[in-house]
């Protein structure tokens, strides 16, 4: 929907403006706490600007679906349409919560787990697999190798 990408432009520009402003993009021989903010906001602007000019472009209504016929796969089916981004910004909630009160590893095979296995409907095993793999890629690249404290929850 229209509104839902002005608001996303809206505050991806807010991001890259208080990342940049307030923390900078480089900070003597190392990159600043305002890169990433930068760039995942730019990201985001790009993204929304493009699904805008495509909707225009296919002469599609910036108001409705972009995509008129029954989905293929429907993430998140036992939500009514319309509540899907609200819903997937309450599960981000509960994660951080969860980073907050159980640490960084609980939390990341969690939210993965939850999210593969309940909504994305992949199979049990197949979701604790990726979960773990998932879990143990990012634990080796913050915490090992750039030695990034995370929250440690009960570890």
């Amino acid at each position: 929907m229209l509104v839902l990408e002005i608001i996303m432009m809206a505050f991806s520009v807010l991001f890259m403006v208080v990342g940049v402003r307030d923390y900078g993009i480089w900070t003597g021989q190392a990159p600043g706490g305002g890169l990433f903010p930068l760039i995942g906001g730019g990201l985001i602007l790009i993204c929304c600007i493009a699904d805008i000019i495509m909707r225009i472009v296919k002469k599609q209504s910036l108001n409705g679906r972009m995509y008129e016929g029954e989905d293929e796969y429907i993430m998140l089916g036992f939500v009514p349409r319309r509540f899907r981004p609200l819903a997937v910004v309450i599960y981000g909630f509960f994660g951080i919560l969860l980073l907050e009160y159980g640490g960084f590893v609980i939390c990341s095979f969690f939210t993965c787990f939850i999210w593969l296995f309940a909504i994305s409907k992949r199979t049990l095993l197949r979701s604790a697999l990726i979960s773990l793999a998932t879990t143990a890629i990012l634990y080796g690249i913050f915490v090992a190798w750039l030695n990034i404290p995370f929250p440690r929850g009960i570890f």
